[in-house]
């Protein structure tokens, strides 16, 4: 798997070097030859992994070292402005010594394949595993029994697949052989037959087992044709129950499927897969039943049967043996695991005790079948897969939620991503797909999903994430502070939890391309002299003096991610430009040390590979001077001061998707800021406004100037937020400038971003919009024609911290799509109105509108009525809203 990221890794450092530098003609001849054996050994790791294997260390090392030396090459290019023709040709001379090794490589693969035979396909050979598994009984799964038998059992005449879905050893086969044992003993079906198809999977084999023959060589010469006339001849006219266990690929499904009878007598097949895409394929106009974790009830009902059976748990081994059972985290197959365990000790609390410290830890030491039944689903997936599940063990030990867009951008990084086949899709695109691959293959879980039904934040079960880990360290991808030493010096990425910086300077450095810190680092990232090939840098609170320093020599920086303090902010942000390979940087500021610097100009306009910027604490833009390339990579860009969209500005941002901008507005300047280009960027998706909420802040001359009739937006914005109430808007412009954008989807306004006391909208207003949110306002009564066809597609609406507002409209119940009204429990007229609006609907018929109250402390609003912080918004939906309201 390590050589597999290394070579995906290297074609690409290759294709960069020789579209962005001039390169002798020898070198391009080398470079187009070690281009052409990259793509077949990638493509022969993709078809014969297990073929390829024993030729992994050397591909490993042998790209890995060309790899560095095309960097090092690059570094010293960047550092000095120029390289002479002697170094070019050195580089050539040295890469080529390696490419050598490359070759013969390639050449004995070649010969090997040839001498087998093999020229498109591979198939490993079929181990017959049809022995069906012994009856068990069955605890806590009996409404899974009965739901998946109901669907066995139903009407329609056509045959039927009924696919059960989850992860490894969550009870799919001891569902289906309970299932199959429980109607075989009946009259429904006329034949019963199970099939255990397992990962590597011959036709011949399968078709021959469902025949019943125990040793299937003993017929190998026969024909696939014949065996599959032998089978339908079995089904003729018969009303049959085929269950197809572990199933792993399309294929089987379809070596099975052309040869069932279709008599229209209710014939019906069971198929378990831990792949959502089989389950999926095998039913495509349907949905298939997914198993999913048992709750703590179950799990300690489970792990006390098997542990005594039918007898009762001593009462002084209640308490942890339910610590025990939730530390399986609902996995039965964890939970017989550590029941095997148990069940050999005395059964006394000081035994018990022991386990409970470390419930994986038991399992993985006293059951080596668990471990296999488990990494069946790492040893089939593809290779293109392996890197992206092995970088989750870097950050999900930490954590077991991630966010997705931060997981995506390492990955896109890290470069180790399959290049797609159509150049018109994005890199992005496809890390997007390879997360989702990995959750219909049941390894990562969705968390949370976005509004437009896009994951969000994706968690992992412990064990899955124990098995990322123990397979990282395995496989030499990932270092661990913990287990630093000389099997593991040629690890790419490192990860660090609080350790000594005299540890860090005890690796081999420069092979290492990424380094992920958590706190606290302890000088760790201050010593970055043998790092200089670092691709990535997500560490969080460094406290590091001369880490500054060493910046300008990371050249090949790509992301970084980081917590600091304001100091070391401004330092890290005075040579950003110098950074030319950046593609995402995100500086978090400490809390303490936010606020406004006008000071400090940051230059962002050399970084042409740009396309994320954040930084937490609020700057301003340099503008620049001179001839300068547009940013066409960029399409994030937050925390800005001052932004001025000049013509000249917009045109060096034209893709940029969401924009977050900070302003404090003056009559001299106002002209300045050309509000009115805004209209320029036409892929603008997400803008956000903020402005000043000091009381003592009074643009009246704004008031003959409103700041939404200075500003035209473009068609594409599907997102707009505005905070702070010295910008003046007027309840009259949202309606007639915002409420006829085409796109627009969510709309928030916060502290008194809008002033009036009447809101009225009309008909034909703000048809596309799904989210409203108003918070922290003075707005007193919002009108709305009861004939009107206004905010029709709305999904959500907020009302929180509006005390004043009393005044409502009835017909808000009657939006088709209205899923949730979230408001606080300090506005008891808005509360009644909401459950009011609830009521009526239930009386309709219409169950899916829920009314969320959120509790809000007294001391969290001021004399006035209005919250005190404006990040009670964040707090309030973290805890509240994201797990009752589906946001």
């Amino acid at each position: 798997m390590a050589a597999y990221g290394v070579l995906l890794s290297f074609g690409q450092t290759l294709e960069d070097f020789t579209q962005q530098y001039q390169i002798l003609d020898n070198g391009k001849v080398l470079f187009q030859s070690i281009q052409k054996n990259v793509i077949f050994l990638q493509e022969k790791f993709d078809r014969f992994p297990r073929k390829v294997a024993k030729w992994e260390k050397k591909i490993h090392d042998s790209c890995n070292e060309m790899e560095s030396m095309v960097q090092d090459y690059v570094a010293n290019m960047i550092q000095n402005q120029e390289a002479s023709i002697n170094e070019q040709e050195t580089l050539f001379q040295d890469v080529g010594k390696l490419c050598g090794v490359i070759e013969a490589i390639v050449h004995e693969i070649r010969e090997e394949l040839d001498d087998e035979g093999i020229n498109c396909i591979g198939v490993d050979s079929f181990q017959s595993r049809n022995q069906i598994p012994e009856k068990q009984r069955l605890i806590g799964f009996e409404h899974h029994l009965t739901e998946v038998k109901n669907r066995l059992f139903s009407h329609v005449s056509q045959v039927e697949v009924v696919p059960v879905v989850g992860m490894g050893g969550i009870g799919k086969t001891s569902l289906a052989r309970a299932i199959f044992d429980d109607i075989k003993a009946g009259l429904h079906f006329d034949i019963c037959l199970w099939v255990t198809v397992s990962q590597n999977f011959d036709v011949k084999a399968m078709l021959l087992a469902l025949l019943g023959v125990d040793e299937p060589g003993k017929e190998m010469n026969a024909e696939i044709r014949d065996i599959g006339e032998r089978i339908s001849n079995l089904l003729y006219r018969k009303r049959y129950l085929i269950v197809m266990d572990d199933v792993w690929d399309c294929n089987a499904w379809d070596a099975l499927q052309i040869r069932l009878r279709h008599d229209d007598n209710r014939s019906r097949v069971l198929l378990t897969t831990r792949r959502q895409d089989v389950a999926q394929y095998a039913r495509p106009s349907g949905t298939f039943y997914e198993l999913e974790l048992v709750n703590e009830e179950t799990s300690w009902g489970m792990l006390k049967h098997k542990v005594f059976g039918e007898d009762d748990c001593p009462p002084e081994l209640v308490k942890i043996g339910k610590k025990i059972a939730n530390g399986c985290c609902g996995l039965p197959l964890a939970i017989v695991a550590i029941a095997g365990v148990l069940i050999k000790m005395t059964p006394n609390r000081d035994s018990w005790d022991k386990i409970a410290l470390d419930v994986n830890e038991a399992i993985e030491n006293n059951d080596g079948n668990f471990s296999k039944i488990l990494g069946l689903s790492y040893d089939h997936l593809p290779h293109y897969l392996r890197p992206c599940f092995l970088y989750t063990s870097v950050f999900f030990q930490t954590s077991f939620e991630l966010d997705v867009p931060t997981l995506l951008q390492i990955w896109v990084s890290e470069r180790f991503l399959k290049p797609p086949a159509n150049r018109s899709k994005g890199v992005e695109e496809i890390a997007y797909e390879c997360l989702q691959e990995l959750i219909t293959r049941n390894l990562i879980t969705v968390i949370a999903k976005r509004r437009n039904g896009q994951t969000k934040i994706v968690g992992i079960h412990d064990l899955l994430r124990d098995l990322s880990i123990r397979k990282s360290q395995e496989e030499n991808f990932v270092c661990y502070n913990h287990s630093v030493g000389a099997e593991v010096t040629s690890a790419r990425i490192a990860r660090f939890d609080g350790v000594e910086s005299s540890l860090f300077s005890s690796m081999n450095q420069p092979h290492l391309r990424s380094v992920i810190c958590f706190p606290p680092d302890n000088g760790v990232l201050a010593r970055f002299e043998s790092c200089k090939r670092l691709r990535i840098l997500d560490a969080i609170f460094i406290r590091s003096s001369g880490l500054s320093s060493q910046f300008l020599e990371l050249c090949h920086l790509r992301y970084i991610n980081m917590r600091i303090s304001v100091c070391e902010c401004y330092e890290i942000l005075r040579m950003i430009s110098k950074l030319v390979n950046l593609e995402y940087f995100c500086l978090q500021v400490r809390f303490q040390d936010k606020h406004v610097n006008s000071s400090i100009d940051v230059d962002i306009w050399k970084l042409p590979k740009l396309k994320y910027f954040c930084v937490s604490s609020i700057l301003p833009l340099s503008y620049p001077t001179g001839e300068v390339s547009p940013l066409v990579n960029l399409s994030t860009l937050l925390f800005i001061y001052q932004f001025h969209f000049t013509e000249a500005t917009v045109k060096l941002i034209p893709n940029v998707k969401k924009l977050d901008v900070f302003y404090r507005l003056t009559q001299s300047s106002f002209s300045d800021y050309c509000f009115h280009n805004i209209s320029a960027l036409t892929h603008l998706e997400n803008l956000h406004l903020r402005f000043p909420t000091d009381e003592d802040y009074d643009l009246e001359w704004c008031k003959q100037t409103p700041l939404l009739k200075c500003m035209t937006f473009p068609s594409s914005l599907k997102i707009l937020k505005m905070y702070g109430g010295t910008a003046h808007v007027t309840w009259d412009d949202v309606t007639k400038i915002l409420g006829s954008l085409p796109n627009l989807e969510a709309l928030r306004f916060r502290c008194d971003a809008v002033y009036g006391d009447v809101w009225e909208t009309n008909e034909g207003d703000f048809q596309n919009l799904k989210l409203l949110e108003i918070s922290n306002m003075g707005l007193k009564c919002w009108k709305s024609d009861e004939s009107s066809n206004t905010l029709s597609k709305l999904e959500r609406l907020m009302l929180i911290a509006c005390p004043n507002l009393t005044e409502l409209p009835n017909n808000i119940g009657d939006i088709p799509t209205l899923e949730s009204i979230i408001v606080d429990d300090h506005q008891e007229a808005i509360v009644t109105w909401a459950e009011h609006i609830k009521n009526e609907q239930l009386e309709l018929g219409n169950e899916l509108l829920n009314v969320l109250v959120l509790p809000i402390a007294a001391g969290m609003y001021k004399p006035n009525h209005k919250l005190i912080t404006p990040f009670f918004l964040k707090l309030i939906k973290k805890r509240y809203i994201n797990r009752h309201a589906g946001m």
